[in-house]
């Protein structure tokens, strides 16, 4: 069997660049492809940087170093404010604390929100392009795909710790369940199983590497539901 190129990659499947380079300055454009799950991208084809492979699916993306995009903070906010004022929160709160907002257009959530936010840090940011180009890919085949967003707390900053090793892992990110379940279930349940879901974090973050103190930092988690499952390929710029 003849030995995949590059080429191969895009003829798998659709090309991302078209689709998402208008969302992106063009010194930050990744290489970024949908993979069928055999091809393995080889150094001498395709990559001369560390790349990553990942497959959303049923699956939540947080990002891991938070306090690295602490420069897009206020523009972010811009975005987060922009598109939660348009939306019609329901009467009752989630758990009489989120604020909870459904039936939303994906197709609008992703051109007004998800491709206005900024990550900075290369491993988040690799994993952001990569649910992008997901989700994309399932609003060409569903473009009438509704989505779910919770404004968590309803925007109340919460408390959380960056340890020494500098990575805000999920295990910390997300609120954990009550004892009682019934109560509240934790972070990571607050999600429609079968849509793409959105949950807006504002955090205070203490930075135990750096002794320092990030306040109102906003934060999005989105959970991918099974049916858009799609293996990518994503490779930070800096040349073939």
């Amino acid at each position: 069997m003849e030995k995949p190129t590059s080429k191969t990659y895009h003829k798998q499947s659709p090309p991302g660049r078209g689709r998402l380079e208008s969302h992106y300055f063009r010194s930050d454009w990744k290489r970024t492809f949908l993979l069928d799950t055999k091809l393995k991208p080889t150094r001498k084809d395709v990559l001369n940087l560390p790349g990553m492979r990942v497959d959303f699916s049923a699956k939540w993306y947080a990002p891991v170093y938070p306090h690295e995009s602490e420069d897009a903070k206020e523009e972010n906010w811009k975005v987060i404010n922009s598109f939660l004022s348009k939306l019609t929160w329901t009467e009752k709160k989630k758990f009489e604390k989120h604020f909870f907002a459904s039936d939303i257009s994906l197709q609008t959530t992703f051109e007004e929100f998800i491709c206005k936010f900024i990550t900075f840090y290369p491993v988040d940011s690799q994993k952001f392009t990569g649910l992008m180009l997901q989700v994309k890919c399932y609003l060409e085949e569903k473009p009438d795909e509704l989505c779910e967003i919770y404004f968590m707390d309803g925007g109340k900053p919460r408390q959380r710790t960056i340890p020494k090793n500098n990575k805000l892992d999920q295990s910390r990110f997300f609120q954990g369940r009550a004892e009682d379940s019934e109560r509240y279930p934790g972070d990571r349940e607050i999600k429609a199983r079968d849509k793409l879901t959105i949950q807006v974090h504002n955090l205070n973050l203490d930075v135990e590497a750096e002794n320092k103190k990030i306040s109102n930092v906003p934060v999005i988690a989105i959970w991918v539901p099974k049916q858009m499952k799609g293996s990518w390929y994503s490779q930070e710029p800096g040349g073939v």
